[in-house]
């Protein structure tokens, strides 16, 4: 046993504080109920310029972009944290 590295954690939280959360019958899973998509057509372009992005090899132009799609994401322990 080595212990945790940096950047690791012993459990995963796949959620965040404004999502709504749902018990289910066991008492450590629970559910979540995540916003729709308004526009598939803007989500579509969105994810278009990540690709660009990343075939370009912009990693702050990327990274922007997945920021502007998940706005609650933040960078821990990562260049990228100006960006937050």
């Amino acid at each position: 046993f080595i212990g945790l590295r940096p950047g690791e954690k012993l459990h995963e939280v796949l959620s965040n504080s404004t999502l709504s959360v749902c018990d289910t019958k066991h008492p450590k899973i629970y559910k979540t109920k995540f916003k729709q998509v308004s526009d598939l057509t803007i989500l579509n372009e969105q994810i278009s310029l990540l690709f660009e992005y990343a075939n370009k090899f912009d990693n702050n132009k990327l990274v922007s972009q997945m920021k502007k799609i998940v706005p609650e994401f933040k960078s821990m322990n990562s260049t990228f944290e100006i960006l937050d």
